[in-house]
């Protein structure tokens, strides 16, 4: 059974080498990885062609001009021009374990989705810890869409192996996204009736992901960017989300409000309630737990200000634990 690896990559020229010799040096040979290069200004196109002459089993693309800019549309090029029966998706500057294939495909069996474990590092490989700690062969899809939905993660991009036909069926990534895009695919995969999924049982990491400097600096440009894009998310997935679930889109809307709390405003409290009220015509989502309305309330009285962040997370944090031991987490 054939896999294929697609790796968007845009200036990642510091690590991209290594994320493709973990992916090609794989004890499962029968693989294809696919780099498609979103506009590189670095030595990241250099780097994938040397490669690429000395393996055959990599190619590298460009983002054709007519699709939008991001990640999205390069994993979604990547997976047209793909042939393997299974597709994984890798960032530029993550890695595989070298026995990531061999132990995944040992426990697929036809499934949608299976998902393996993924560690966080920042340096060594050998210090990393668990992208999450949520995972459990017990829960159901059920148990994950709510998990994502009140933004407790359960995996990581690079965690999952798709099945090719599922992928396809249910659209492949949002390109209108550039953040939030991990979440909003796998919201709408396990909000598909039958979805087959399966937990990898054990514990091993077989992907890596990196936690770069890049993905730790967050100024307020970058802050008020990534909250527009989970504002673009939540709007999105109201579409799709099945009805008995839309209540616990106020899971998410707390950790935008605590997590972007310095840029957060007056206007972005409309936009929330004109979803509120978007979703309450078409289900009898309520929005009432204590608190989502604690943090509403305070966010109607005062602008961004210490107190305001301290006491948001403090809020955040005790809905996040209440929810996740609801899902035994």
């Amino acid at each position: 059974m054939k896999v294929s690896i697609l790796i968007p990559s845009f200036n990642n020229s510091e690590f991209i080498s290594e994320t493709i010799q973990s992916v090609l040096s794989q004890s499962y040979p029968e693989l294809e990885c696919i780099v498609v290069d979103d506009g590189s200004t670095d030595a990241t196109r250099d780097i994938v062609s040397t490669l690429a002459k000395q393996d055959l089993r990599l190619s590298l693309y460009s983002r054709p001009d007519h699709l939008p800019k991001g990640a999205n549309s390069c994993r979604n090029y990547g997976a047209s021009l793909s042939s393997g029966d299974l597709l994984l998706f890798l960032d530029a500057d993550d890695l595989l374990s070298l026995e990531c294939l061999e132990n995944r495909l040992k426990n697929y069996q036809d499934q949608d989705l299976l998902i393996g474990s993924t560690g966080n590092f920042s340096l060594e490989i050998q210090d990393a810890t668990p992208f999450s700690k949520g995972l459990s062969p017990t829960k159901t899809p059920e148990d994950y869409l709510s998990l994502f939905l009140e933004y407790s993660i359960p995996w990581h991009t690079s965690s999952g192996l798709w099945r090719r036909a599922f992928f396809d069926q249910i659209g492949g990534f949002n390109p209108a996204l550039q953040r939030f895009q991990d979440v909003e695919i796998h919201v709408r995969a396990l909000s598909q009736d039958g979805i087959k999924l399966k937990i990898d049982p054990t514990n091993d990491f077989t992907s890596y992901y990196r936690k770069s400097a890049f993905h730790q600096k967050m100024t307020l440009e970058k802050r008020r960017y990534i909250f527009d894009q989970g504002m673009v998310y939540l709007e999105t997935v109201d579409e799709f989300l099945p009805v008995g679930f839309k209540n616990r889109l106020e899971g998410t809307m707390i950790y935008l409000m605590f997590r972007f709390e310095e840029v957060f405003t007056a206007l972005d409290l409309n936009r929330f309630n004109e979803i509120i009220s978007t979703v309450k015509q078409t289900s009898s989502a309520s929005f009432g737990s204590w608190e989502f309305q604690g943090i509403r309330a305070m966010f109607e009285k005062s602008g961004p200000n210490r107190l305001r962040k301290y006491l948001s997370f403090v809020l955040y944090r005790m809905y996040a634990r209440r929810i996740e031991s609801e899902l035994g987490s």
